[in-house]
């Protein structure tokens, strides 16, 4: 069994936080922490590629900065009659503002009470 080394312990989102990139306007959110998220993408993301994201669950919405440090093929989905690659994708945040860390710890607060 693989233990794992997290500053922050990880979230479950279970469709219960939206987010939305450039790259996508409807992110599946796996899961998330003060350190980073986990989400599927329908494109290929470069790995040390640095994107912006914004999160949200209710009124709570956050913008936030990272670097890509792993994706994924996982299997194919088939998306309007056509087959469409899956990437898991995971991004560590970069430093957060203490606004930014403010709004993501009341979405994490939100989820563990979900």
């Amino acid at each position: 069994m693989k233990l794992e080394n997290r500053k922050h312990r990880r979230v479950k989102n279970n469709g219960k936080v939206r987010g939305r990139t450039l790259m996508a306007s409807n992110l599946d959110i796996l899961d998330l922490s003060l350190n980073g998220i986990r989400f599927h993408s329908l494109k290929r993301v470069n790995i040390d590629s640095r994107y912006n994201l914004k999160i949200s669950k209710g009124s709570i919405a956050v913008n936030l900065k990272g670097i890509i440090v792993r994706s994924l093929f996982t299997n194919k989905s088939l998306i309007k009659g056509k087959s469409q690659p899956v990437y898991e994708v995971a991004m560590n945040f970069d430093l957060l503002s203490d606004t930014e860390k403010s709004a993501l710890e009341a979405i994490i607060k939100r989820l563990n009470n979900a």
